[in-house]
C-alpha cells in the first residue's frame, strides 16, 4: 500500500507505508526524512527546534510570541500527518499516543533500530534466512550476509538479552 502526499508545492510523492512489521524501516526512514527535509520539518522531528511558549512574559508581547506558538503547532501537526500518513496499522497504533512529532520519530526510532530483543530479532533473521541457489547469487548473498554479522554483534555488546547471546 502506498500513500500519496502532497507537498504543498504542486509535487506528489508516493511513500510506501512502514509496513506492520517493520521489514521496510530503512527504506521508510530514508524516504519520510528526504521529505520532511524539504519541507523544513526535520527539526521538528528530531525535538531540536522546540515549541516557544504559549504565553508571554511581558503582556504587550504576547501577540508576537502567541504566532510564533501557533506557527509552531501548524509544523508539528503538519511532521505528524507527514509520518503518520505513512504507517501501517500496527506502527500507528503505537504511536497515537503522542502529541509531538519528535515523539513519535523517537518511539519509531527506539523500537526499529534499538537494541532490544526485537530488533535482534530482525538482524539474526535475514541473516541466517538465506537461501544459496547458484554461484553468482550466492557470492552476492554471502557477502551481504557477512557485512551485516559486525552490526549484530556491535548491537549485541549492548544487549542484555539472551537472545543477544547466541
Amino acid at each position: 500500500m502506498n500513500t500519496t502526499q502532497d507537498t504543498g508545492h504542486g509535487r506528489t510523492y508516493d511513500i510506501p507505508a512502514l509496513d506492520d512489521i517493520g521489514s521496510n524501516y530503512d527504506d521508510w526512514k530514508y524516504r519520510i526524512l528526504t521529505v520532511l527535509k524539504l519541507r523544513g520539518l526535520f527539526g521538528i522531528v528530531k525535538g531540536t527546534e522546540k515549541c516557544p511558549p504559549e504565553v508571554a512574559t511581558d503582556p504587550k508581547d504576547q501577540v508576537t510570541v502567541t504566532a510564533a506558538y501557533n506557527r509552531w503547532q501548524t509544523r508539528n501537526h503538519q511532521a505528524l500527518a507527514e509520518i503518520t500518513l505513512t504507517l501501517k496499522k500496527e506502527p500507528l497504533r503505537n504511536v497515537k499516543r503522542y502529541q509531538l512529532a519528535s515523539e513519535i520519530w523517537d518511539y519509531l526510532e527506539d523500537y526499529y533500530e534499538g537494541r532490544g530483543q526485537h530488533t535482534m530479532a530482525w538482524l539474526l533473521r535475514d541473516v541466517f534466512r538465506t537461501t544459496l541457489v547458484d554461484t553468482v547469487m550466492g557470492v552476492t548473498k554471502v557477502s551481504y550476509e557477512i557485512s551485516g554479522c559486525p552490526f549484530i554483534r556491535d548491537k549485541g555488546n549492548k544487549c542484555k538479552s539472551e537472545l543477544c547471546n547466541l
